[in-house]
């Protein structure tokens, strides 16, 4: 198992959606990928 975390503390740098490219990059290729977010906002639910 490989775990790719992407941390800033500085808000609106786009981390959410780099996640979610790359995630979705990774299960086209046959991978099995978890998602997690711990932003308040929750962007993640949206996608």
């Amino acid at each position: 198992m490989k775990i790719i975390s992407i941390f800033n503390n500085k808000g609106g740098v786009g981390k959410t959606t780099y996640l979610f490219h790359i995630a979705h990059l990774l299960e086209r290729a046959g991978k099995t990928v978890l998602l997690e977010t711990r932003s308040r906002k929750q962007y993640l639910e949206c996608y």
